[in-house]
């Protein structure tokens, strides 16, 4: 877990980083940095309590939308990292810019209101969830084509378009139809068994096309007019009826329409893949941002102003023991008047009695 933690820090020197870095990683037995952030512009206290719970509710949308991503980059992208910390964000790790973390005055400016830079983060949610839909529908649309193309020419005999095993054969007359079934191996002789006695069957037309290790396609003349009486005695005993439509050159035009579906799904993939890298680092920077801001109005809100906060970034594998040992940090901060610890607090909670945020690195199996 990465914990972001606001605190207030009321004397008037510039704080001791290191000094102050060496007794919380004391405290902590956790890695620990300090990051810096800056001085946001806002109107009043008041624009702050009426936007601090959108400014949640957008934190909740950005962090589920960046794990729904991340399982699709660490399926399709990174499959090989085992933790969260070593999946890369361009060429750095998510744990190398998380605990190297800077405020991106390029894409949020530190100089605008805060009201603009929340308007800002907004903008960027619906614009990268948006995208990300899209390019993901339009994925799984080509990816459904050539999965059902892959069945149908390389599949096994159930899931196979017959067409391209039966030669090209003289139209059916008006009295006579030929028909296909694919049976399991195991039922051969129970499916000849029930052939020999639909009497609107030809048993001497009955014949072995191909099979493979589970199935058999045969093929049989039967009565055209008793066609519906046929398939419905053959489909109640659970065998696959197939059908051979293609006429007379068409197998060879369905043939140019697969290479096409495969053509346009190796294009599909490849622009998919980069295309789903450059958003996952999107939704990461600015899923990092709005927590650090979220930290930052819940510093305003908490400890008042004017007053210094002083931000850390702190991260251990074991959450509950990371909660823990920051309850004892806040609980005994001396560096500030300004923080209360409720009479209600609860050691066991996986909440702080200060401005926190929280990333849960678990990967979705």
């Amino acid at each position: 877990m990465y914990l972001f933690i606001g605190l207030p820090y009321d004397f008037d020197e510039e704080c001791n980083s290191e000094s102050l870095l060496r007794e919380i990683r004391h405290l902590t037995k956790s890695e620990t940095e300090i990051i810096s952030l800056p001085r946001f512009r806002f109107s009043s206290l008041e624009f702050m309590m009426k936007h601090v719970e959108d400014l949640d509710k957008l934190e909740i949308q950005t962090t589920e939308t960046f794990f729904i991503i991340l399982k699709n980059v660490k399926n399709k992208l990174q499959p090989e990292k085992k933790e969260f910390g070593e999946i890369y964000i361009n060429d750095s790790t998510i744990d190398f810019y998380i605990k190297k973390f800077k405020w991106s005055s390029d894409r949020y400016d530190d100089e605008s209101l805060l009201k603009e830079i929340l308007e800002s983060l907004h903008d960027s949610y619906k614009t990268l969830k948006n995208s990300y839909l899209q390019k993901t529908q339009n994925y799984e649309k080509i990816v459904k084509e050539y999965e059902k193309m892959n069945r149908e020419t390389k599949g096994n005999l159930k899931e196979m378009n017959i067409s391209g095993l039966i030669n090209y054969e003289e139209p059916e007359t008006q009295f006579i139809k030929k028909f296909y079934v694919v049976v399991n191996k195991s039922d051969e002789k129970e499916f000849l068994s029930l052939l020999r006695n639909i009497e609107f069957i030809h048993f001497d037309s009955i014949s072995v096309i191909v099979s493979d290790n589970d199935y058999i396609l045969f093929s049989f003349v039967g009565i055209k007019s008793k066609e519906n009486e046929i398939k419905k005695k053959i489909q109640e005993k659970g065998y696959f009826l197939k059908n051979h439509d293609l006429k007379k050159g068409e197998y060879e035009k369905r043939q140019e329409i697969n290479n096409k579906i495969s053509k346009d799904y190796e294009i599909t993939s490849n622009n998919y893949k980069i295309s789903l890298n450059s958003l996952f680092v999107e939704i990461f920077i600015l899923m990092i941002h709005i927590k650090y801001l979220k930290v930052y109005m819940e510093c305003v809100l908490r400890y008042g102003i004017p007053c210094n906060y002083v931000y850390f970034v702190c991260w251990n594998k074991f959450d509950d023991y990371l909660f823990n040992k920051w309850k004892k940090v806040i609980k005994n901060w001396r560096f500030s008047k300004r923080i209360s610890i409720s009479s209600s607090f609860e050691e066991s909670d996986n909440e702080l009695e200060c401005a926190f945020s929280k990333i849960e690195c678990k990967f979705d199996e």
